[in-house]
């Protein structure tokens, strides 16, 4: 489980300034944070091998 929340950030590209207009409309309390749920399937193997890194 993760949240996303936009921050603060550098405007001068085009994903900046996105990002800019979404943490501004935040700080008013125009949107909010919310909960990425990302769901893993491994099996006791693939377990392994993912959290040992080989």
């Amino acid at each position: 489980m993760d949240y996303y929340d936009f921050a603060d950030t550098d405007e001068r590209t085009l994903n900046g300034a996105l990002v800019k207009n979404a943490y501004c409309q935040q700080e008013d309390g125009e949107l909010s944070n919310y909960v990425l749920l990302i769901e893993l399937k491994y099996t006791p193997e693939e377990w392994k091998k993912v959290r040992y890194n080989g």
